[in-house]
């Protein structure tokens, strides 16, 4: 469970953002630090979100519109993330074939020099061109074997941020949840 004490509903939200009410972003440091509290929760499991408001309690249609709005904003933000993790997959097959490509003719030109003249620096310049080649494969190796792992995890959170059960507490702990 994520909890937050806020004095009013509206700190949860930016008041600089100019959108519609149920379409507003959160407020940074809400932003981060609900982040960062869910980042620490075992995946897996379903999150709760628990608002201490110590002002006036919300009224119903103040509390379905924040709602709606939190649920939006993570829901943007996961999508996101899935953007650039599609992103990152697609730069990582162009990368791969640049580097398959730039790797095989490193190879034939390594393997045609020694063919031409077998001698000291040719090897060297044949031996060059393949660790160049391989060189080249550093990056799609990267993608594809580590870069991903991050933004799919975040992609997940955010997820499971935009499907948190909110618990709206007005002071003395009375308050409503919604699903």
């Amino acid at each position: 469970m994520v909890e937050l004490r806020l004095q009013q509903l509206a700190h949860l939200f930016s008041t600089l953002d100019p959108s519609l009410p149920e379409e507003k972003d959160l407020e940074a440091g809400a932003e981060e630090f609900i982040v960062s509290w869910a980042r620490q929760l075992p995946g897996g499991r379903p999150l709760t979100l628990r608002i201490h408001l110590t002002g006036k309690a919300p009224d119903a249609a103040e509390s379905g519109v924040a709602l709606q709005a939190y649920r939006t904003y993570f829901g943007k933000q996961a999508g996101y993330a899935r953007f650039k993790l599609a992103r990152l997959f697609k730069e990582g097959g162009i990368s791969l074939v640049i580097g398959l490509l730039f790797l095989g003719l490193c190879m034939t030109t390594g393997d045609w020099l020694t063919t031409v003249a077998d001698h000291g620096l040719t090897r060297v310049l044949g031996e060059g061109l393949l660790v160049g080649g391989w060189v080249a494969m550093w990056r799609p190796m990267q993608t594809f074997l580590y870069d991903w792992w991050p933004l799919r995890r975040e992609m997940r959170l955010l997820q499971r941020l935009a499907a948190a059960r909110v618990e709206l507490l007005g002071p003395g702990g009375a308050g409503r949840g919604s699903e």
